[in-house]
């Protein structure tokens, strides 16, 4: 459907350039069975990090981490969303915080052994402060179904759901750049009959 791109909030007066320099920080290890939680194992197995390189290391949920780095009591976050999102710009413009910009060699590192992602951006300008594309990597939402459901009925979903693709940008800003083409990009698992017949339907052939 759409990019979520890795956005790690860093304190902006720590000026952290590197993920060597994440060791020592506050860190939100994030809530244990959240997406946050999965991605931040795959970080600490890619770097070789124990809880030891952290004096602090936190399990909060979304929101607790939020309050949590604007009182000052973590340094580096770590969050998964459709952007733009008011959560990143709160972080940034009330709580001095800055989006953490992956070198090109850690971002092709991360993607080794996290096979289903892929080098993203969050757009320059998009938040206060952010002048110039943040580099990262992600994966991309999709929406999913058993292949026991009739091909006619996935058809039938896609159709009334995707089928005024202007009104559904309209639902959320993260959707504002959609397009048919651009939600068979990324996949990792087949496309079912009935999402098939609706992209044929349109003239794309998803690779």
């Amino acid at each position: 459907l759409y990019a979520m791109p890795v956005g790690i909030v860093v304190k902006k007066d720590l000026n952290i350039k590197t993920l060597d320099e994440f060791a020592g920080k506050r860190f939100n290890f994030g809530n244990r069975g959240s997406g946050n939680r999965a991605m931040a194992e795959k970080l600490f197995e890619y770097k070789k990090w124990t809880p030891n390189d952290f004096p602090t290391l936190t399990e909060l949920s979304t929101k607790e981490m939020g309050e949590a780095f604007c009182s000052n009591k973590i340094d580096i976050l770590l969050e998964i969303l459709g952007h733009p999102a008011q959560f990143y710009e709160d972080m940034i413009s009330k709580c001095n915080g800055a989006i953490f910009n992956f070198p090109p060699a850690d971002i092709e590192g991360l993607i080794k052994i996290l096979p289903y992602s892929a080098t993203q951006q969050i757009p320059g300008k998009m938040y206060t402060d952010t002048p110039d594309d943040i580099q990262t990597f992600g994966y991309q939402a999709i929406m999913f179904s058993t292949s026991k459901v009739h091909p006619s009925t996935i058809f039938n979903v896609m159709n009334s759901t995707f089928g005024n693709l202007d009104k559904f940008r309209n639902v959320h800003p993260a959707l504002k750049s959609i397009t048919l083409k651009k939600m068979t990009d990324g996949l990792t698992i087949p496309l079912h009959d009935g999402a098939k017949r609706f992209y044929a339907k349109h003239g794309i052939k998803p690779e």
